[in-house]
């Protein structure tokens, strides 16, 4: 009987190890890319830098109530509009790393989480009908090797009286102000 309950203990034991062992390794790995060396909320058009120097950057953002392709006009709904976000991203350090995927450009507003909207329309896209400004979408997502960025934008569908004074953008914990 003594050898028996020596066993269970022993195997609760190696359990227990193992799961203190699970659980250090889990926290090692939430320290990776995401991690951010500052955590406060940035102005627009300010550089953002993770534990993994990778510079983060909300440009700019601006409003349009469509765009235009080559061969289409895209028209949202009356009560609605668009909010561009001109984003980019660099490695800075000295080895290969992941940057931010377009989805991983996350607005806040009034307590939400909303990802980019995607346009099927990749190539020869406009913001205006007169096509003076060619729309570059954000490309990222992937392993960069160092010294290599990426910029460009990402859109959302938002209410007509979105207020900017209320909205913010999220990117790996970093955060950025519209206004």
């Amino acid at each position: 009987m003594n050898k028996r309950n020596n066993e269970k203990s022993s195997s609760a034991a190696f359990f227990v190890c193992m799961f203190l062992v699970c659980l250090f390794l889990l926290s090692c790995l939430s320290e990776s890319a995401f991690s951010v060396k500052q955590q406060k909320e940035l102005p627009l058009g300010e550089e953002g830098i993770t534990e993994k120097d990778i510079s983060l950057r909300v440009i700019e953002y601006k409003f349009t109530d469509g765009y235009y392709t080559n061969m289409y006009s895209v028209a949202f709904p009356k009560d609605s509009k668009l909010l561009w976000i001109k984003f980019a991203a660099a490695n800075r350090g000295k080895l290969k790393e992941k940057i931010p995927g377009y989805s991983d450009v996350i607005l806040r507003y009034e307590g939400d989480e909303k990802n980019p909207d995607w346009s099927m329309y990749r190539n020869n896209v406009f913001f205006d009908g007169e096509r003076r400004e060619e729309i570059k979408w954000y490309e990222g997502g992937e392993l960069v090797s160092p010294n290599v960025s990426r910029e460009g934008w990402v859109y959302y569908t938002v209410h007509k009286d979105f207020d900017t004074k209320e909205a913010k953008i999220s990117v790996w914990g970093m955060i950025w102000r519209l206004e």
